[in-house]
């Protein structure tokens, strides 16, 4: 049949898996900045930049997608960084070698009305 085929192929292929990860990725990357700009504006993906595979999966595990807003300049734009790593038992953080994938999303808030930008919060980070 030919619709089993298709979904056969769609959890067999690597690259499909990789696929749905940045999907899920992506969708991280939203949550997190209509948590930085509020209820009331619409939220748009506007590049994904620097996507690194640190390590590659070797094992068969659970993984924990994370991220946070790294850049905004108060501006309309702000960039999200988000992370693929393996869980770590009992809650731990994330060690180097955890690390499977790094990216970072850059996110665009607009007036759902008239589709013009809205200024959000300033994220300064002091490192």
């Amino acid at each position: 049949m030919f619709k089993i085929d298709v979904i056969k192929e769609h959890v067999t292929n690597p690259s499909n898996r990789l696929g749905s990860l940045l999907m899920d990725l992506d969708a991280l990357a939203g949550i997190i900045a209509y948590q930085h700009t509020g209820d009331g504006v619409s939220t748009v993906t506007a590049a994904v930049d620097r996507i690194t595979i640190e390590h590659p999966l070797m094992e068969i595990c659970d993984l924990e997608l994370s991220g946070q807003c790294t850049y905004a300049t108060g501006r309309s734009s702000m960039e999200i960084s988000c992370q693929v790593s393996k869980v770590r038992p009992d809650g731990q953080p994330a060690q180097p070698d955890d690390v499977l994938i790094t990216c970072a999303f850059t996110m665009v808030s607009l007036d759902p009305a008239t589709k013009t930008y809205v200024p959000h919060q300033y994220v300064h980070y002091t490192g």
